[in-house]
Formats: C-alpha cells, structure tokens, sequence
C-alpha cells in the first residue's frame, strides 16, 4: 500500500500524532488491510514483514511509527538539523 502522488491534507505538518491512511492498495491477499481504516489485523499467526519510508518538508520534524494494537512497536524520526 502506499499514498497517492497528490499532496492534501493527510500528510501534514500535524501537531499531534496522525494516523496515516495508505489509499493506493496494491496488492491485498486476503483483505487484511482495510484501506478505510489505515489497520492491518493479521489473519493467522505467523511473521510479517513490514517496509515504510517517510521523509520530512522543509524544515519540520518527521517521525513514523508502527503499532501494534495501541502500543508503539518500532519508530523512525528525521529532526530537522537547520543544515
């Protein structure tokens, strides 16, 4: 899944965190990614593999992060070094 090319309201600067919504779906097997909600529930136990890329405007700070139900799994943040 990713977003589509248009930049619009759903990518920020946000002053909170924003749940980031992937309307481009590419491939869906099984339909465990609901592209009306942003939430991957995961249909078997298994290992999954997740890959995600941000990059920040101008001069604002950019942090991604993946959760698993509500507590944080893994984060990434780009801070704005004035460079």
């Amino acid at each position: 899944a990713s977003m589509s090319s248009t930049e619009d309201t759903n990518r920020g600067p946000f002053s909170s965190e924003t749940k980031l919504i992937f309307d481009k779906v590419l491939t869906n097997i099984g339909n465990a990614y609901d592209p009306v909600t942003g939430v991957f529930k995961a249909p078997v136990k298994g290992v999954y593999y997740f890959r995600y890329s941000g990059s920040a405007f101008s001069s604002h700070d950019m942090g991604l992060s993946i959760f698993k139900g509500t507590a944080r799994f893994v984060s990434s943040y780009e801070y704005n070094s004035g460079e």
